[in-house]
């Protein structure tokens, strides 16, 4: 009886070390998660930013042309 008291205790230390061990891996598991999920919405938000930038540069060439027709149009209305 007495060994089944002593094999049951060694068993639940054991079984404590191992779950010991599985959180730490877990938390070390969370911590690279959380990291990586912070650069992926870093990236995200930086390919949003460009993609911003680009169509900004987009609608300014456009404007630019607009605004030349507009004053070539003008002109001519002028000279006529």
């Amino acid at each position: 009886m007495e060994k089944a008291i002593q094999l049951e205790h060694e068993n639940n230390e054991k079984n404590a070390e191992i779950r010991a061990k599985m959180k730490e891996e877990a938390d070390a598991v969370q911590d690279q998660r959380a990291k990586e999920h912070f650069e992926a919405s870093m990236t995200a938000k930086k390919r949003g930013r460009e993609e911003k930038q680009k169509r900004r540069r987009v609608n300014v060439e456009i404007a630019s042309e607009i605004i030349d027709l507009i004053m070539d149009v003008a002109d001519e209305a002028y000279d006529f």
